[in-house]
């Protein structure tokens, strides 16, 4: 009777219900923003069994992957100690510029989607949810503009937002002029202000641009910040149209309707008579 039932205690250790028992389960227990706005997502492994050590090596560590609105805006590899242990998790915090949470959207977190890692359950490992967000970033705007006395192109460039810009992404923003309808290049914005005083929230800081930049008729300038730095790159430009006085007056000539495009005075040129033929004089 005993060796009866050896094979069916065998047969029972090595069922497919016995070795599910063994396996880890990865799942997205939550997906959130940080007051960044940075989307934020929990994994933990269920268990009841551990990850496998080579989890924890390249080409076999389950992968995390984030949606927006059904656009793949990000993925990572989870090679984390603690998901190993069945009970552990790790919290990911995903902070590319690019990904930051602007508004509201439809996000879908996704853990092991390879399916690399042999689960006790592989219908658990997405979660979706509805986040919205308002980021707690610098707004860097240009708050005002003018020409000033000697025609000039003057200006206040300002933080509007709720926190300070980074030095490093002050320092790669420019200010972009256009001249007269022509682009005529930019200045980096640490070069205007080096005391980086534009760069905290609520500060300022006021520039004027050369002499050789000076505009007849309009000019606009626009703030180029790198992606993801400025929570509303929307204000980032502002135009002036140039006033009379800066325009070219006229001394002498005249001007074609409104655009002051002078022209030298023609007076016409009177033909002149062909010259008589010279007779000869008489012997």
């Amino acid at each position: 009777m005993k060796l009866r039932t050896i094979p069916a205690l065998i047969v029972l250790l090595a069922s497919p219900a016995t070795q599910a028992f063994s396996l880890p389960d990865l799942t997205i227990t939550d997906l959130t923003v940080n007051g960044q706005c940075q989307p934020v997502i929990t994994v933990r492994n269920l268990g009841p069994g551990n990850l496998p050590d080579k989890a924890m090596y390249v080409g076999y560590s389950p992968g995390l992957s984030l949606r927006k609105d059904g656009s793949p805006v990000g993925n990572a590899i989870m090679d984390k100690a603690e998901l190993v242990p069945a009970g552990g998790s790790y919290t990911y915090t995903d902070t590319h510029p690019d990904h930051v949470v602007i508004g509201q959207a439809n996000y879908v977190a996704v853990i092991d989607d390879s399916s690399i890692i042999p689960e006790a359950s592989e219908t658990n490992n997405s979660l979706s949810k509805t986040l919205n967000c308002t980021p707690s970033q610098p707004d860097l705007t240009i708050d005002q503009m003018q020409i000033d006395n000697e025609c000039r192109v003057s200006m206040t460039i300002r933080n509007i937002g709720q926190s300070d810009m980074s030095s490093t992404n002050y320092g790669v923003t420019t200010l972009e002029r256009t001249i007269d309808g022509e682009p005529k290049g930019s200045i980096s914005l640490s070069g205007i202000d080096g005391a980086a005083q534009a760069a905290v929230k609520g500060g300022s800081v006021t520039w004027t641009d050369a002499q050789e930049f000076q505009p007849t008729s309009d000019a606009r300038y626009n703030l180029s910040t790198p992606a993801g730095s400025d929570a509303n790159p929307g204000n980032n430009g502002r135009s002036i149209i140039v006033p009379d006085r800066c325009k070219a007056a006229p001394s002498e000539g005249h001007h074609d309707g409104d655009d002051y495009l002078w022209q030298p005075d023609i007076q016409p040129i009177t033909p002149m008579r062909p010259a008589r033929p010279i007779r000869p004089s008489p012997k």
